[in-house]
């Protein structure tokens, strides 16, 4: 039975002291609350999720004929490079970023999943401003490899441009190709802060990896590469191609584009 001070007590303030039965089961499922959510998070950030569109920047203004987005593996520097579309996203290529190894290639451009696939074209890295690349495999086929010559603005300049000249053979995918006879192509990597180009935010202005391709004798942009916001950590960034390539030349950009993002990651 209740004493006269319970019930007075009970009368006056009750919604102000819960029962301590109330307070234990509210703290419990609060517990219980937050434990399922940091595991939830916890697995989010472990599973391999498949690449969505940055979010950080609205696509350019240029039409896109290709998307591919670059996503670094967890603790590693190799990049998974997928092929994104409204119905579909596929891993295409592979850029397998070893680091600081003696007659190892900087980069290597796989066509598919792993380092067994065929290999497409390889990046050594000379001095801190040169970068050589080679479309073909120097492994099996040394001879058939057309090997280039990259060059990077100063590294005190913040590698603004890298310039590099290309044999291009034509044979584009497109109908109305421009030419399908091999030319001699001069093309440069030059930092955008161009809204066109999807830096549209003070995050994307301030970041140093958002590059225009452009072709120096006509002035067309080829591609755009827009790196993704400054806390991710998984992922790199999207390669927009906005000009129908030969097949060669698109082999060219994309191992162009991982070439300079390792370079970058390692500056």
């Amino acid at each position: 039975m209740e004493s006269d001070c319970q019930k007075s007590t009970s009368h006056y303030y009750p919604h102000i002291i819960p029962s301590l039965e109330q307070q234990v089961d509210g703290g419990e499922r609060q517990f219980d609350q937050h434990s399922s959510e940091h595991g939830r998070r916890r697995k989010e950030w472990a599973a391999p999720k498949i690449p969505r569109q940055l979010a950080s920047a609205t696509l350019s203004s240029h039409s896109t004929v290709k998307t591919l987005a670059f996503h670094r593996k967890p603790f590693r520097s190799d990049i998974l490079i997928w092929n994104v579309n409204p119905s579909s996203e596929t891993l295409e290529y592979l850029a397998s970023c070893p680091g600081r190894k003696r007659n190892t290639p900087a980069v290597t451009l796989y066509s598919g999943t792993d380092d067994t696939s065929p290999v497409l074209g390889a990046a050594h890295f000379r001095c801190s401003h040169q970068t050589i690349f080679g479309i073909g495999d120097p492994k099996t086929d040394p001879n058939g490899v057309m090997w280039e010559q990259m060059q990077s603005s100063s590294r005190w300049l913040g590698r603004s441009k890298f310039k590099f000249e290309f044999t291009d053979c034509g044979k584009s995918n497109a109908v109305d190709s421009r030419s399908s006879l091999p030319c001699r192509r001069h093309l440069c990597w030059q930092r955008t802060v161009d809204p066109a180009d999807g830096v549209d935010n003070v995050t994307a202005k301030v970041s140093v990896r958002k590059y225009r391709l452009m072709d120096q004798v006509d002035g067309q942009v080829l591609a755009v590469f827009v790196a993704s916001d400054l806390n991710s950590v998984r992922k790199g960034g999207e390669l927009r191609v906005l000009q129908w390539l030969s097949l060669g030349l698109e082999t060219a950009v994309i191992l162009t584009c991982a070439s300079i993002s390792e370079r970058l990651r390692r500056d």
